[in-house]
Order: C-alpha cells, then structure tokens, then sequence
C-alpha cells in the first residue's frame, strides 16, 4: 500500500471522525496520519494534520497540555514555512483565547499578520477568522474602543466571504456592537442598527443558509429584543427558537436565556429563574463559561427587584 495514499486517507478519515463528533477516533486516527506523515517526510502534509490535531485539543476535548506539545512540536517543522507558520500562529492564539492568556492572542495574531502581509496568503475567511478572534479578545479584556475600531473592517469583509459565513461575522460585528455600546463605548457613525443586523442574520440563517445556527440566530434577536425593544416579542422569538432546537445545543441555552431576560424586563421574576433553571440544565454538559457569567449577572438583576430573593440567591 502507499504510504503516501495511506497517510491522505488517515487525515481524511481523521476530519470525517471531527465532523461526527467523535473526538477520539479523530484524535487517534491523525496521530497515525502524523507519523506517516513524518516517518515519509511529508512536511507540509505534517503540519496541517498537526494543526487539525491541535484545533481538536484546544477547543474541543480541551486537552490543552497535548494541544501545548503538538504545537510546540509544529512550531519546529513550520520554521521555514509560511504557511505552516501562519496556521501554527492561528492555532496559538485559539490555544491562548481558550486559557484566557488575551495579550497572547493579541501576540499571535499580530504574527500572523506580518506573515500574510508578506507572503500574501491570507484570503478574506481567514482574515475575518483571525478579526474574530482578535475582537473576543478585546472585549475579554474591556477594550471596548479597540472593539469598535475594527468593526468597520469586520464588516467590510461581508461581500469577500462566501455566502453561509457571512451571517456569522454579521453576527459576530452585532454582538461586539452591542457589547460595546453597553460599556459606553461609541460604534461608528455608518455602523448599521444593531437590530437591523440581527433581523438580517436570522433572515439569512432561515432562507440563505437553513440549519441547526437558525435557531442561535432567533435567540440573539430575541435577547436584544428583551433588553432594547418588545419583550412580548422577544418572549414570542424566544419560545419559537427553543422549540426549533435540539436537546443541549447552544442554541438552546441562548434561547432560555432570551426568554428568562424577556421575563424579566416584563416584571415576571419567577418565571424568569424558571427559565434560566433550563439554561442551566441544557449549558451544564457544554460547560460554557460565558454562558455561566450571563446566568450570574441576570440573577443579580432579579435580586435588585427584591422578589423570589431566595430562589434567585440559590440559582
């Protein structure tokens, strides 16, 4: 058999195994795709199934020590490989956004920069992957101006990226928008109504681009309806996304956390600990931080009312 035929089916068979879900058998399967890859000296081949390998490490079985040393190991094969250097940079700075070090995905993206100004190789998906990453980490670290500076640029990328990414960097220039404006920051004199973003993903997630993310893009309408516009409506958008989505899904603990907020803003205290009971039922298998802080400041909100203190405090 040929080895180097083998060690193509190896990686494609790992990535197969990720897009299943099964973790493991990803994981397994590219280690010996790696060391076919090595022992025939398949470089470049090397560094990109390291690289699936450390994605998987990092931000979905959270091994972080073995996403550590593949990296490590990888840095030392991409030395004198742009590309190679270039995906090792991004992969450092998911590593470091996921162990909360944010001046180290400040680091790593800047890096990555220098590579693709250079050597021309960063088309716009990966730009606006790199633009994410860098915006997560500014609002992480309270720097909501720096937030607001790139959202021009985030959002000028809408009309180079294929279609069905588009409404998650809409998303994405939403939320830093929204985010951002809470903490006092200015947005851009052009940068559109927030709502308007919104109404314009969940549009696209439901007729451009169909799937599970239609029902996360309803909950993100529906919470900002809760805080900014009609909770009656948000509380309207809200079931409807809850009922769209699967058991323990993201969406799902977006969704309840739309309705307990829009609860809330209706004066419905016990009604909105219930909801966000069911947040906390479908989030704890995730085990998303964020999600958990969001639970934690909603449920000061219900304790400042001075009703169902008790359940609230418990919560």
């Amino acid at each position: 058999e040929d080895p180097v035929v083998r060690s193509a089916a190896l990686g494609i068979a790992g990535r197969l195994a990720l897009a299943r879900g099964e973790y493991g058998t990803a994981l397994e399967l590219l280690r010996e795709a790696i060391a076919l890859d090595s022992q025939i000296g398949l470089r470049s081949r090397e560094i990109v199934d390291r690289g699936v390998k450390a994605h998987i490490e990092t931000n979905l079985s959270h091994e972080y020590v073995a996403a550590v040393g593949t990296l490590a190991s990888t840095a030392t094969l991409a030395d004198a490989y742009d590309e190679g250097r270039l995906r090792i940079a991004g992969t450092n700075a998911s590593l470091s956004f996921a162990i909360a070090d944010y001046r180290a995905v400040l680091r790593e993206l800047h890096k990555a920069r220098r590579i693709a100004e250079r050597t021309a190789v960063l088309e716009p998906g990966a730009e606006f992957e790199f633009l994410q990453r860098e915006l997560f980490a500014l609002r992480a670290m309270g720097r909501f101006h720096d937030v607001t500076a790139l959202l021009p640029k985030t959002m000028a990328l809408e009309s180079m990226i294929v279609l069905c990414l588009r409404p998650q960097l809409l998303e994405t220039a939403a939320r830093m928008a929204w985010d951002a404006q809470g903490a006092g920051a200015t947005l851009p004199p052009d940068f559109p109504s927030i709502r308007s973003v919104f109404q314009r993903v969940e549009r696209m997630r439901r007729v451009d681009c169909p799937g599970p993310d239609h029902a996360l893009a309803m909950a993100n309408l529906s919470e900002f309806e809760a805080e900014r516009g009609d909770p009656k409506e948000a509380l309207r958008i809200g079931r409807a996304a809850l009922q769209e989505v699967d058991a323990y899904s993201i969406g799902g603990v977006r969704a309840a956390f739309a309705i307990g907020k829009a609860q809330l803003a209706l004066h419905r205290p016990g009604e909105a600990l219930e909801a966000f009971a069911q947040a906390e039922r479908i989030n704890e298998p995730l085990l998303r931080r964020g999600d958990v802080i969001h639970k934690v400041r909603v449920c000061i909100q219900v304790i400042t009312l001075g009703l169902h203190r008790n359940e609230a405090i418990a919560l």
